[in-house]
């Protein structure tokens, strides 16, 4: 019944137009449950050897093939490795590969990890390189007559076509980067690379808010028209009008350059000597260079909109009366605490903001309060 029902949804796809199926057996979900031996306890011909648990992913694409057709493509998404402690290899899958090529796959998908893998590396956080998991495809690739994808962070079209041209793949997935700049691809075609806004792999807007906010939309952090398309103005505003925009943080970047799109005159107020805000800081941390390469971004688009950037100013009630803005937009964001304890003005004391942006040297022993995010990413940094 239920092989059946993947090739009852196939042959939807196909009736619909779609150009190809994929079937997902990664990623922890019901076909890697199956190849899992920690999931799979079953005792007939469905468990057992790692070959007798791919059984039921291979009988799904050999249904999937029979309801299709011969020339109808078929990829198959699988985990290339559990990564998981005492789970599946990659070196196990490559045993299977003829059986899911006789069955009927035309190109594999090599992704990796469940959702009980450490470190969410089914959607890889920053601290990964772009193409970590390529090695487990060009295995996979070694092993076949097939195309191989890989996937794994990839933001930058120029790394992806090294993939390809060195041979350890045929073709490259992107999965959040297209949340980030759904025209991403015509970017990389027409060679505008500075253009394109590179995904951070903070998984805030799409695989957090998915997980917690039941029945939510996707939505991207750094892209606002990801999830509200149907919202976002398609023309240049009728009324334009003076628009100041207060904090030159990543809030009051964005706001500034939709502004100045619509045709608005824009001017942007920073009270300190640098846009970012505390994404200024916060790009100092270790593996957070990319947090740093999206104000940068922001930054270059402010100065294509023709914004006027006006940072070291604090805005006051009589520059608002003299000035006369039509529309201010108040994005001054989040502010840092000190604690109240005694001894926090003592020469030897430093905030995290002066460690991490190099403005007091740390001596040899250094006592870190607080352990949260910003405490463990100081300590980190003065470690490295």
């Amino acid at each position: 019944m239920v092989i059946r029902s993947f090739g009852d949804a196939a042959i939807r796809a196909q009736a619909a137009g779609a150009d190809a199926v994929e079937i997902h057996a990664a990623h922890g979900y019901l076909l890697t449950q199956f190849l899992s031996v920690h999931a799979n306890q079953r005792t007939d011909e469905y468990g057992g050897s790692f070959k007798e648990r791919a059984r039921f992913v291979i009988e799904v694409v050999a249904e999937v093939r029979k309801r299709v057709g011969p020339d109808y493509p078929i990829l198959l998404r699988i985990s290339a490795e559990e990564f998981i402690k005492h789970g599946y290899l990659v070196e196990d899958v490559i045993g299977i590969l003829p059986d899911l090529v006789a069955a009927g796959t035309d190109v594999l998908h090599a992704s990796v990890g469940t959702h009980g893998s450490p470190g969410g590396i089914t959607s890889a956080p920053p601290e990964y390189d772009a193409g970590w998991n390529v090695w487990r495809a060009k295995k996979i690739k070694d092993a076949v007559n097939i195309p191989v994808i890989a996937v794994g962070r990839f933001t930058d079209p120029r790394i992806a076509d090294e993939v390809v041209a060195s041979g350890d793949a045929d073709m490259v997935a992107f999965g959040r980067q297209l949340l980030a700049d759904p025209d991403f691809l015509n970017k990389a075609k027409q060679g505008r690379i500075s253009d394109i806004r590179r995904c951070l792999a903070c998984n805030q807007g799409c695989i957090e808010r998915l997980m917690l906010e039941k029945g939510a939309s996707i939505r991207c952090a750094i892209n606002p028209e990801t999830g509200q398309e149907l919202l976002v103005p398609k023309e240049p505003a009728k009324n334009l009008r003076r628009v100041w925009v207060i904090g030159g943080g990543p809030a009051g970047m964005t706001a500034a350059i939709e502004a100045a799109t619509l045709g608005h005159e824009v001017t942007l107020y920073e009270k300190s000597d640098h846009l970012g805000g505390q994404v200024y800081f916060a790009r100092q941390a270790p593996f957070k260079k990319v947090y740093g390469d999206w104000i940068d971004w922001l930054a270059a688009r402010i100065e294509s909109c023709d914004v006027n950037v006006r940072t070291g100013v604090t805005v006051t009630d009589e520059m608002l009366e003299n000035g006369d803005p039509e529309v201010v937009i108040l994005a001054i964001g989040g502010q840092k605490t000190t604690p109240n304890i005694n001894g926090i003005d003592q020469p030897a004391v430093s905030d995290a903001w002066q460690v991490l942006n190099r403005e007091k040297p740390a001596g040899k022993k250094v006592v870190i309060i607080g352990a949260g995010l910003i405490g463990m990413e100081t300590a980190q940094r003065l470690y490295s």
